[in-house]
């Protein structure tokens, strides 16, 4: 399952993946895998039209960065992504997100700096371990703690 995942990913990238396994986190399009299961995936800059479902078959993967990407939607399947601990999706078209984003319940550092939200993704509230959230060029910044410091 997971080997189909990558490969329907590779199949709508233009450029081979390079394989690191973790000495160089620095280095852009390349994944990790560890204990036979593949656990970061970094493909930073790579313009990908859009993401297969079959994305949702990476059930052991804590680490994605899709900085860069150009994507327009998630895939439903993205939502079974529940071991996902950072996900960085800075740059992309997102205009919304899947109802099934709010599965992501270990997520703790979302980057969504540089997107087309109109207003904070009310999906995010859900995500009781997130801890860091950027949401820099958001125009209208609907979190509830940051709204009430403002209001004072």
């Amino acid at each position: 399952m997971e080997a189909k995942a990558l490969l329907d990913m590779q199949n709508i990238i233009s450029e081979q993946l390079i394989i690191d396994f973790g000495y160089h986190e620095e280095i852009f399009n390349a994944y990790r895998v560890q204990h036979n299961h593949l656990e970061k995936i970094w493909i930073s800059g790579v313009k990908l039209p859009y993401l297969p479902e079959s994305i949702g078959n990476l059930k052991h993967l804590r680490t994605l960065d899709l900085s860069g990407g150009g994507i327009d939607f998630l895939p439903t399947s993205f939502g079974n992504l529940k071991n996902l601990k950072v996900l960085d999706l800075s740059g992309c078209n997102l205009t919304t997100l899947p109802k099934s984003f709010e599965n992501l319940q270990k997520l703790q550092k979302l980057y969504l700096r540089g997107n087309c939200f109109d207003s904070t993704p009310k999906l995010i509230f859900k995500l009781k371990s997130l801890k860091y959230f950027d949401v820099y060029d958001i125009d209208q910044l609907d979190f509830p703690a940051y709204n009430k410091k403002r209001e004072k």
